[in-house]
């Protein structure tokens, strides 16, 4: 596995938990758990896009 390959797998996994575990922390419960969800699968989501971006323009680069 190269470091670009890493760099795609790691960058969106480290986005994935810090944003799902601070809503989970800051609200306990049900209602955390929603908001956790709500905010961190967009957030995820987009920092997926950017490493994949990211890595890309290096390749082409």
């Amino acid at each position: 596995m190269n470091r670009n390959s890493l760099v795609t797998l790691v960058v969106p996994l480290v986005a994935i938990a810090c944003c799902l575990a601070i809503p989970l922390l800051v609200s306990a419960g049900v209602g955390g758990t929603v908001l956790a969800l709500g905010l961190g699968l967009p957030l995820a989501a987009g920092a997926v896009v950017v490493a994949w971006v990211v890595v890309r323009r290096r390749r082409m680069g």
